[in-house]
């Protein structure tokens, strides 16, 4: 049996006539059930937009950790702007910590009423001061990929015969979080005994 490839599906077409778009979405549909994920081309996100923004956050994680202490914290879950190296861990991990610092910001307007239930989850984003294009690429960018996760939901609308917006209408208000990660350097104890920067673990938790 020959060796299936994981599928590429281009965004415009997925998006566009209906002939074309219809097979792009049984196409998606059944590489999610295969191998649970898709290749996306046509997304429009230049590679430039990620640099530009990885340049602001590796000079924002460069700065003391006592200068990006006030950004975020545990009353929020960490759930908005900086979380400490080895705070995050696998809920099935054994013990040991992520080795990484994570920046959070949710670019999409929440739902009021889920701000006052879960005040934890739907907090408001914080940004540094004297960093305004650290916000506006973050903004940006976290944009951009939801409006990709959007058109791959409307996607699997039409895959699977719904109607339009049963999935898609759903996002209304959600904590979209985008999450911008730095992996911290091992050293060479940890190395040696073949710790990694995760534990295996899945991100259905």
């Amino acid at each position: 049996m020959p060796e299936r490839l994981i599928p590429t599906i281009d965004l415009g077409v997925l998006g566009g006539e209906a002939k074309a778009a219809q097979q792009a979405a049984a196409t998606l549909i059944d590489s999610l059930s295969t191998f649970g994920l898709v290749y996306v081309s046509g997304h429009g996100i230049e590679a430039s937009v990620l640099e530009d923004f990885y340049s602001e956050f590796i000079e924002f994680t460069a700065q003391p950790d006592a200068a990006k202490r006030a950004l975020g914290g545990e009353d929020i879950w960490h759930q908005r702007g900086w979380t400490p190296p080895s705070t995050e861990k696998a809920v099935v991990a054994g013990g040991q910590p992520d080795f990484k610092e994570c920046y959070f910001a949710a670019p999409m307007p929440l739902d009021a009423a889920c701000i006052d239930e879960y005040p934890e989850i739907f907090a408001a984003n914080v940004w540094p001061e004297g960093r305004p294009e650290f916000e506006a690429r973050y903004m940006a960018m976290g944009k951009a990929l939801h409006a990709v996760g959007s058109t791959l939901l409307e996607g699997v609308e039409q895959g699977l015969d719904l109607a339009k917006g049963e999935l898609l209408d759903r996002l209304a208000g959600g904590s979209h979080v985008t999450r911008a990660l730095r992996y911290l350097p091992l050293n060479t104890a940890q190395i040696e005994q073949k710790v990694v920067w995760g534990e295996e673990h899945t991100d259905f938790n």
